[in-house]
């Protein structure tokens, strides 16, 4: 499989779909005729029982027309008190009667349900909470500018794979994501970041975008390199461009960092943060034709000791891999986190994929979209690592990523 070769963990292995489940029949047990039932006249325990009961008719009838016999009492009734000697030794004639009718009771009264055990509610607290009361942070263009410096400098600061870009790339980038945006139908109505890939063989890079209403005047916060979707192998998609937005409607997670048969951590160590953006349509790059089917798109980190230093190359098989320090930057300040942080505040599920130390961005937004840049631009990118993004001075020193273990292949020691 593709997933063992290139180290992409299978994503189906982490959505599971339940089914409406196996409920079974109603069981239907019909009643069957009573049998007849006589009692001795000579018993003085029973004399005060009626004689015998009429045998039921031979003619067969249906379960709600099976006649029920009943006893009537013939018990004179006595004004002498009784005494309490006489109610121990023995149980009274009227007792004696709801005894030999209970059985006959039991056998015709409907069964009676279990009582099912309470469900819990997925809800944290009592109150509910309308979505449609929690309004997102509006801030005005000047303040959301001073917002996207602070992040420039937190991108230098946390993702030490930051890479300067060319003007040329950036006019693209932005000219492109907005013809995405208006093709798409999405409106930009709140000053918020934007998650751009550029998926050109010969790019490979993630940037994020400060979007700003009612202006053109977009900003670059970041960049850094990044892998798509390769061609030429089975079961390889080419990522689709597109906006892709991280809704409510799917819940994402985070990686197990478990291995596959190659040693490899396909998502990245434990805890990376993956974001599920649903199935999509994309061309199937293994076919001459690039026929089209059905894939799970993610965003997702990599193994940070043997595929991370690869990023910047077409290498995986649809998703986008990102290194493991932009994962918990945007992780961190919940880039695409909006309707999460609203979601969170009623639904637990929500409130647990969240990092619990998240400092949420007020210009946090929800949606990525993929670009292609081929043949409209010819500046050539930069190969080597730049920790200066073009919108910050020269003189902040760069924070280098600190891996958490040390790990050793087991080919290298060969």
């Amino acid at each position: 499989m593709a997933y063992a070769e290139e180290g992409e963990e299978n994503p189906s292995a982490y959505h599971s779909y339940f089914p409406n489940g196996d409920v079974g029949e109603a069981l239907s047990m019909p009643l069957s005729p009573l049998p007849p039932v006589s009692l001795p006249s000579s018993s003085p325990s029973l004399s005060h029982v009626a004689p015998t009961v009429p045998t039921p008719k031979t003619t067969p009838e249906t379960p709600e027309s099976i006649p029920v016999p009943s006893y009537s009492s013939t018990v004179p009734i006595s004004t002498q008190p009784i005494s309490t000697q006489e109610l121990t030794k023995a149980p009274t004639q009227l007792q004696k009667q709801d005894s030999l009718q209970a059985p006959i009771q039991a056998s015709t009264a409907a069964p009676q349900k279990s009582p099912q055990p309470a469900q819990t509610p997925l809800q944290t607290s009592s109150t509910k909470v309308s979505l449609d009361s929690i309004q997102l942070p509006i801030l005005q263009n000047n303040v959301a500018e001073a917002e996207a410096l602070k992040l420039a400098h937190d991108f230098v600061q946390e993702v030490p794979s930051a890479q300067f870009v060319p003007t040329a790339y950036k006019t693209e980038w932005i000219h492109l994501t907005r013809q995405q945006l208006n093709l798409f139908g999405y409106v930009v109505r709140r000053p918020q970041v934007i998650v751009v890939v550029d998926r050109n063989p010969h790019v490979q890079r993630l940037c994020l975008v400060l979007a700003l209403p009612h202006t053109d005047q977009w900003q670059i916060i970041g960049s850094t390199r990044i892998s798509t979707g390769r061609t030429g192998r089975k079961h390889y998609y080419i990522t689709p461009t597109g906006v892709f937005t991280n809704t409510v409607n799917r819940l994402g997670y985070r990686a197990l960092g478990t291995k596959n048969q190659n040693g490899i951590m396909g998502n990245g160590v434990k805890g990376m943060r993956v974001w599920d953006f649903g199935w999509q349509m994309a061309e199937k790059g293994w076919l001459p034709n690039h026929e089209k089917g059905l894939m799970r798109l993610e965003m997702h980190a990599t193994d940070p000791v043997y595929l991370e230093h690869r990023l910047g190359h077409v290498a995986s098989a649809g998703c986008i891999r990102i290194p493991s320090a932009l994962d918990v930057f945007i992780d961190r300040h919940g880039l695409l986190d909006a309707d999460y942080e609203h979601q969170a505040a009623i639904d637990r599920r929500f409130k647990a994929v969240l990092r619990s130390d998240r400092i949420p961005s007020p210009i946090s937004g929800l949606a990525v979209v993929v670009v292609d840049t081929t043949g409209l631009v010819t500046t050539p990118l930069p190969h080597k690592f730049s920790h200066i993004p073009h919108c910050l001075p020269h003189n902040i020193p760069p924070r280098t990523l600190k891996i958490p273990y040390k790990q050793t292949h087991p080919m290298e020691k060969l």
